[in-house]
């Protein structure tokens, strides 16, 4: 079992949750940000203690850049900024794209033979470039504090799959005076809880159909295929949310509040609206740093760059999305296909205009599954194990076969039917959150802390715990 793994075995994370936030809060106020940073020194060197070296070398450089870019004028701000951009993009590429000898060398001490770079690197290393351009922005003022910096990169709760936190949110929160608050700890605890089920009870269920079909895709076929890609869509969402919530709970446990990464992805109505709800502080990070930058340069640079400027920065966007995600041209096609969703998007709007027809209420739930039958399409880029079985997947989900025998001889009829049971229930279950938990404000106390001891024993009852643990989707990047 992975050493991450382990501790999100509730037996002893609430343990650990518990004697932290003890320690944290019979602190003096002025200590608790060290406190908080001792916590995520030894987290990271726990789960992953060869690559404490490379994030203490990222805190160091940018630390250092950052008060750099602050103290610097003119080109000189300018040439030290595109040297530290260049350098966080040097240090990613380089365990991301480097040689396999020494990724596999390297990959002995991470959360899974599979990973080739520290953990959280490509998540603290784009916040690290976003911490750079705001302060030569003079958005924020450069941290003068090492310590504060370190807690702010470090950060254990973020760490492994973000949210990527912007300076401006994070690092005054560790200066702040966090007196110990009881609706923080419920609201804390019940997103931790919220975490575990989607992660351990939807999320690894749906990867039991989703690793099978897409594994063997030749193997299966026709609804047996949709069913996995199916399974898989929902996996990935419940599995990236299910850590986002674990993330948030855990954070405002110490009065910490992050971002939100999710907003009901798949209730988009097209491209453009799913990537306003889907991890929301990467997508937020692409717009700002990224899209808004170049489609600013074409309409500034060229004559008549409207075109342009709604075709080259959601294409360029897209393919740095894809290349952040992998290293594989799984990923780059997975861009590439988005890219062109989202362009289509753009410029039916720039040049049709909203159609009134496609604005009555009752089209907005076509709209819906449209959209979701696309973003559904492109994770088969997104999950194929190479270019060949992309072509593998889209074959075989178009034989017209409609039963489930092979699938179930390989996966057992219960797991289909819990999987089935498990989507149809999730989105009951999202809904509810959609509405800011209404219906858990509504009833008494004692009836919903019941609600959160069933979900934990769902959890210990329902959860798929396997011998060799089963990381995050996105520990990968």
């Amino acid at each position: 079992m992975s050493r991450f793994y382990t501790f999100i075995n509730p037996l002893i994370l609430f343990p650990l949750l518990a004697a932290a936030c003890l320690v944290y809060y019979l602190l003096p106020a002025r200590f608790r940000w060290v406190c908080l940073l001792v916590f995520s020194a030894a987290f990271y060197v726990r789960i992953s203690s060869w690559a404490a070296l490379v994030l203490l070398g990222a805190i160091l450089l940018n630390y250092f850049l950052g008060l750099r870019v602050a103290g610097s004028q003119g080109k000189r701000k300018t040439a030290t900024l595109i040297a530290g951009i260049l350098l966080n993009l040097g240090l990613l590429a380089a365990f991301k794209y480097g040689t396999p000898s020494i990724s596999t060398l390297l990959a002995t001490d991470t959360i899974s033979a599979g990973l080739i770079y520290p953990l959280g690197l490509s998540f603290f290393t784009v916040q690290n470039i976003s911490y750079l351009v705001d302060v030569s922005k003079k958005l924020v003022p450069a941290e003068r504090n090492l310590g504060v910096f370190a807690a702010y990169v470090s950060f254990f709760p973020k760490i492994a799959s973000g949210p990527i936190e912007r300076a401006r949110n994070l690092i005054p929160q560790f200066w702040q005076e966090h007196a110990f608050d009881w609706e923080n700890i419920t609201w804390g605890v019940r997103q931790v809880v919220f975490g575990l089920f989607k992660k351990l009870v939807i999320a690894d269920r749906l990867a039991i159909i989703a690793n099978e079909v897409f594994d063997h895709p030749l193997e299966h076929h026709g609804l047996s295929v949709a069913a996995g890609i199916l399974c898989f869509a929902f996996q990935l969402y419940f599995d990236f949310a299910g850590y986002s919530d674990l993330a948030l709970g855990i954070a405002r446990l110490f009065g910490i509040k992050l971002t939100v990464n999710f907003r009901l992805p798949y209730l988009a109505e097209d491209a453009v609206e799913f990537w306003n709800r889907w991890h929301i502080s990467f997508s937020t990070w692409l717009r700002d740093y990224i899209f808004y930058p170049s489609r600013r340069y074409l309409l500034k640079n060229f004559r008549s760059a409207v075109l342009i400027a709604a075709v080259i920065p959601p294409l360029v966007t897209m393919l740095a999305s894809g290349f952040w995600h992998g290293t594989g041209w799984t990923f780059i096609l997975w861009g590439l296909y988005h890219a062109v969703l989202y362009i289509f998007v753009v410029l039916r709007k720039q040049y049709l205009g909203i159609e009134p027809f496609l604005q009555k209420q009752w089209m907005k739930y076509p709209k819906i599954v449209l959209n979701f039958v696309f973003v559904t399409l492109g994770w088969i880029f997104f999950r194929a194990n190479s270019i060949g079985d992309i072509g593998v997947v889209f074959k075989q989900l178009l034989q017209p076969k409609w039963g489930f025998v092979i699938l179930q001889d390989k996966v057992g009829l219960a797991n289909i039917i819990i999987s089935g049971t498990l989507i149809a229930g999730a989105i009951v279950f999202e809904l509810l959150l959609e509405n800011k938990i209404k219906v858990f404000d509504q009833i008494s106390k004692p009836v919903r802390w019941a609600i959160y001891c069933f979900l934990l024993v769902a959890i210990s009852a329902f959860g798929v715990y396997q011998a060799s643990g089963n990381p995050f989707v996105y520990f990968r990047f």
